[in-house]
């Protein structure tokens, strides 16, 4: 009759290893003192006087911005989307959308331009990365297009150093200032672009 118990015993020590086992998986899967995400959102300011191209609903020319990265201390890059709607899994297949952008709109001009938002780890940043491509034209008083032409090795990728801190439960404000005065030259017949970017401001909200 006594020889169940030591069956029974293997049986409890098996189902609590297994219980054991289960919770120490759980525990590196799920960290619950993990702090939550703070957001960085990237703005677009454009600086351009009079005498290069004004700011005007008849003056357009267009950038387009396909990749948004921030980059933490340790080098590893975090994605930021077009808005914060991008991380909704419903919108996964817009995610990489580029982002065309007039920066001679009143938005530009009025650092209101969001070039894009998103969910970040809370650390130290050392800066921002874009890939930037401009438009092939600017177009002047509504019907005048100039050619816009790019240097032989003119690169894509714009490189930020600017550190800034994403903070729980807060919103990381980056404004990249555009000097269009020194981005655009004028040519004979021709536009030359050679890219004038910097970060002009950091905010905490």
């Amino acid at each position: 009759m006594n020889n169940s118990n030591p069956s029974r015993l293997r049986s409890l020590a098996i189902l609590l290893s297994v219980v054991t086992f289960l919770l120490s998986i759980m525990s590196c899967q799920y960290d619950y003192n993990s702090p939550s995400p703070g957001v960085i959102e990237v703005r677009l300011r454009t600086v351009s006087s009079a005498r290069n191209i004004a700011f005007s609903p008849q003056n357009n020319f267009v950038i387009t911005v396909s990749t948004v990265e921030a980059i933490r201390s340790d080098n590893a890059g975090v994605p930021i989307y077009e808005d914060l709607n991008a991380f909704n899994p419903s919108n996964l297949a817009d995610r990489k959308a580029p982002t065309v952008v007039n920066v001679l709109d009143t938005l530009s001009r009025d650092s209101l331009k969001v070039l894009g938002a998103g969910y970040a780890p809370p650390a130290h940043y050392v800066g921002i990365d874009l890939v930037v491509e401009p438009g092939s034209v600017v177009v002047l008083d509504g019907y005048r297009q100039i050619n816009v032409e790019t240097s032989t090795d003119f690169s894509s990728l714009l490189h930020f150093d600017k550190p800034f801190d994403v903070n729980e439960g807060r919103t990381t404000r980056i404004t990249l200032t555009i000097n269009l005065d020194s981005t655009l030259t004028k040519g004979a017949e021709v536009y030359y672009f050679t890219p004038y970017y910097y970060i002009s401001s950091v905010a905490y909200e």
